[in-house]
């Protein structure tokens, strides 16, 4: 919680940080819905199956440029999955921008640790 107590340049550090949080979030979730809209529509006019899994990243591009459905909808939730580590590593710069290292290094560590965990989380699946 933000009080007063904080210095004034912190608090606009913040605000920036939230600010554009929100944005980023905001356009995951606009882009993440069209591609499931997408594949939904894709899937609703074709006679191909849709698959109850999520392919590997390489896959789900092979399968949007051959226009199935399940290539849109591992897009969509793959935008998902990959925004908060985009917010954290837009925090992480935007502290190290305002010279607030201690933050700059925590938020990139948790960055990395989501990372990682996503990355083993696929080359284990």
């Amino acid at each position: 919680m933000m009080t007063n107590s904080l210095p004034h340049t912190h608090r606009s550090t913040l605000r920036e940080i939230r600010r554009r949080t929100i944005v980023s979030y905001q356009w995951a979730v606009y882009a993440s819905f069209a591609f499931i809209f997408a594949g939904l529509i894709i899937a609703l006019f074709s006679d191909q199956t849709v698959g109850t899994e999520m392919d590997a990243p390489s896959h789900v591009l092979r399968r949007m440029i051959d226009l199935h459905p399940s290539g849109f909808f591992g897009m969509g939730i793959g935008i998902m999955i990959l925004a908060p580590i985009e917010m954290l590593i837009d925090a992480a710069v935007t502290f190290f921008r305002r010279g607030d290292k201690r933050y700059a290094l925590i938020t990139a560590a948790v960055a990395l640790i989501l990372s990682l965990s996503i990355l083993i989380s696929f080359l284990k699946g």
